[in-house]
């Protein structure tokens, strides 16, 4: 009887981290505001959705990270959207 449920829990539990390890088939950062400042601790709060990031450290440093994001199969989101904006 035991190791017929250590077999079973075993059995499933590859099927229970594929179904948590899936994420949305979909882009992330779609928002394009040039105007979305930052601080390093909110920047996912405040800027989350957005393609540029400009974010400012503690030390009063300050710099601009984009994302540029691809599909499954390597090819862009949305191209020239994503292009113009970031690049």
């Amino acid at each position: 009887m035991r190791s017929t449920t250590l077999t079973m829990f075993f059995a499933a539990m590859p099927a229970l981290f594929g179904i948590i390890g899936c994420a949305p088939f979909q882009q992330y950062r779609t928002a394009q505001n040039d105007d979305c400042a930052c601080n390093v601790k909110d920047a996912d709060a405040k800027c989350g959705t957005n393609m540029v990031q400009h974010i400012d450290t503690e030390g009063g440093n300050a710099f601009q990270l984009g994302f540029i994001e691809f599909d499954d199969q390597g090819q862009l989101w949305d191209r020239d959207r994503q292009k113009n904006h970031v690049i």
